[in-house]
């Protein structure tokens, strides 16, 4: 009966041992399995105001913070570029479908005006997912990492759709105002 305990255990201790992965993290080091990752295409979508230059404070630099009375509107960060797109928003991609994506990925600019008015901190990826895991559910933390710009960023899950086999997700990055001002169509990595 014990021999009976000991082989069955030996077995189970083998089987973990041999088909559980594990990443190596150096000696010492406790091993854990990869976080999964995901590639998308997508948009950057912020909420910004489309700036003419008679809307501009003279002394305005890219990157400063104008307040309400020199906007003549909200408080924002300045931005001195604009690509047509600003009228776009997160709310642009709800209800949250590839069809739907599909339409923003291939929407045409408006007439780009002379800057942009950042009004939020936080601004939300929309993107189609290439991969084949399954997507993290909503109000999963997650990491972006955007091809082109270095460093993560920290992100949230908001919604995820599926129809015909085709995958998209929205996503929420809660500072991503200044180091992602130029970003619009991108290519991500999501870490899980």
């Amino acid at each position: 009966m014990l021999a009976a305990l000991l082989f069955t255990a030996a077995c189970a201790w083998l089987a973990s041992a041999l088909f559980t992965p594990r990443v190596s993290a150096g000696p010492g080091a406790a091993a854990e399995t990869p976080a999964p990752t995901w590639s998308l295409r997508g948009i950057v979508l912020r909420r910004e105001i489309p700036l003419e230059a008679g809307d501009i404070p003279a002394d305005a630099v890219d990157g400063r913070r104008l307040s309400a009375a020199e906007t003549g509107r909200e408080p924002g960060v300045y931005v001195a570029d604009a690509d047509g797109y600003e009228v776009l928003t997160p709310d642009d991609a709800l209800p949250l479908s590839p069809a739907r994506l599909d339409a923003l990925l291939a929407a045409a600019p408006e007439r780009a005006g002379a800057g942009r008015l950042l009004t939020a901190r936080d601004c939300c990826c929309a993107a189609l997912c290439d991969s084949g895991a399954p997507l993290p559910e909503p109000g999963t933390a997650c990491r972006l990492l955007f091809e082109g710009v270095g460093g993560e960023y920290a992100a949230a899950v908001l919604a995820v759709s599926e129809e015909d086999g085709r995958r998209a997700v929205l996503l929420r990055i809660p500072d991503g105002a200044q180091p992602l001002a130029r970003l619009r169509f991108v290519r991500a990595e999501l870490i899980g």
